[in-house]
C-alpha cells in the first residue's frame, strides 16, 4: 500500500505515540526496517552526538511515498479502523517518523527496486527542507537509511537527563533493545556499533531459530540449558524459549 493518511475514525482510537529516549528510537526505526522486509539491519548510534543511522535492505521507498513520509498519521500499513483489526506489521499509527522530524534533524535516503534513482527527504522541527533525487547518497541496491542527527534538539533537558543517567546506562538499554529483536527475528542479521569509537557492540548472523541466535549472542554454555515452549490456541500463539538453570539476576531475562 501507498502512504494514506489515516481516516479521522481510526486516528480517534490510537494513543499517541511518545519518544523519550534514545533505546525508543532505535527499536521504532529497526521495527520499521522490519516491516519493510528487511534481512540485515545495521545500527550505529553515537550517544554523546545524539546520533543514530540505521541501514536496512528492505523494499524501500518509492519518490512518491518519500514526499508524503514525516507526516502525522501517514502511513502504508494501515488506513482505516476495519485495517487495524488486521495489522500484521509493527508500525501502524504514522506517528514514528513524524514524531523524530520533530524532535531531530531526520535524513531519510531509499531506493525502491522499481525505480533508478536514490530518493532523499530531509526534516526538521516538523519541517520538510529537501525532497527529490540524489546522488551524493547513491545506492545500488533497495534499501534504505535513516539518519537521525540531533536528537531531542527541542528538549534540553531530556537531554540533561539521559546525560546525568549515563550515557552508557543508554546504550546498554539499546544493546538489550537490539538484542531482543535479534531474538524475536532470527532470520534477520543484526549489527550495533557504537559509532562513538567504530566498536560492534551486537552482531547476529541469519540463523533459523532463536536458540541459534541465543548462542551468537550469549554463548553455547548458556545455550544448552534451554529448553523450547509452544502453545497456541485460537489467533494466540507463544513461542519461546526458557533456561533450565537458574540466575541470580534479571539480566538474561528478555520480555
Amino acid at each position: 500500500m501507498t502512504i494514506r493518511r489515516l481516516n479521522d475514525s481510526a486516528i480517534r482510537k490510537l494513543r499517541a505515540s511518545f519518544i523519550s529516549t534514545v533505546a525508543q528510537c532505535v527499536v521504532e526505526l529497526a521495527q520499521n526496517s522490519l516491516d519493510a522486509l528487511a534481512t540485515t539491519i545495521e545500527i550505529h548510534v553515537d550517544m554523546t552526538k545524539f546520533f543514530i543511522q540505521i541501514i536496512d535492505n528492505g523494499t524501500g521507498i518509492t519518490p512518491e511515498d518519500m514526499e508524503k513520509i514525516g507526516q502525522r498519521y501517514a502511513t502504508s500499513k494501515c488506513h482505516t479502523l476495519e485495517d487495524l483489526a488486521h495489522v500484521t506489521t509493527y508500525g501502524f499509527r504514522g506517528e514514528a517518523l513524524a514524531t523524530l522530524a520533530e524532535v531531530s534533524a531526520l535524513e531519510i535516503i531509499s531506493k525502491h527496486p522499481n525505480y533508478y534513482d536514490t530518493y532523499c527527504t530531509i526534516l526538521k522541527g516538523g519541517q520538510r527542507l529537501q525532497c527529490g533525487p540524489t546522488r551524493s547518497s547513491r545506492r545500488k541496491k533497495p534499501g534504505t537509511i535513516i539518519i537521525i542527527r540531533d536528537l531531542f534538539f527541542t528538549y534540553p533537558v531530556r537531554r540533561k537527563h539521559l546525560s546525568e543517567n549515563g550515557f552508557i546506562n543508554e546504550l546498554e538499554n539499546v544493546k538489550k533493545s537490539v538484542e531482543s529483536l535479534a531474538l524475536i527475528h532470527p532470520q534477520v542479521t543484526f549489527t550495533l556499533v557504537d559509532a562513538s569509537n567504530d566498536s560492534k557492540i551486537v552482531t547476529t548472523k541469519k540463523a533459523t531459530t532463536n536458540i541459534s541466535t541465543f548462542r551468537q549472542l550469549f554463548g553455547s554454555s548458556l545455550a544448552q540449558n534451554l529448553d523450547s515452549v509452544y502453545a497456541e490456541e485460537d489467533d494466540i500463539k507463544i513461542d519461546g524459549f526458557f533456561s533450565l538453570r537458574g540466575f541470580h539476576t534479571r539480566v538474561y531475562i528478555y520480555d
